[in-house]
């Protein structure tokens, strides 16, 4: 279920991205890379929801969705720098706590190797 509500989340916020310029703009003023920050939103989505069924996700799944949450993380952590705005740090900076937190619980739950 982590990993379904981490796609369902990284589709949401793809939505806003695109849907709510006026907020995306504390993070960007130019909104120069709300495009690519939404492609890339969606692209993360689709990537954790790729596998999905009914069944518990797998090692691989939850090591997948772990190491990009863990992309995601950094990413706010290189940006976070550049933000002019306490909304853009606030913004930036949870959601890379967010990202790593959970990057954090997946990579946690992963099941043991199978010998």
């Amino acid at each position: 279920m982590v990993v379904a509500v981490d796609a369902v989340g990284c589709l949401a916020t793809s939505i806003a991205v695109r849907a709510l310029p006026s907020v995306f703009r504390a993070v960007d003023p130019s909104l120069r890379s709300r495009p690519a920050v939404a492609s890339a939103l969606v692209g993360t989505a689709g990537v954790l929801a790729l596998g999905l069924t009914g069944a518990a996700p797998t090692r691989r799944q939850l090591s997948v969705a772990a190491l990009a949450n863990a992309a995601w993380a950094v990413g706010c952590v290189v940006v976070l720098p550049g933000q002019r705005t306490a909304t853009g740090r606030a913004l930036v900076a949870g959601t890379g706590m967010l990202d790593a937190g959970l990057g954090s619980l997946q990579w946690a739950l992963r099941p043991a190797r199978q010998r």
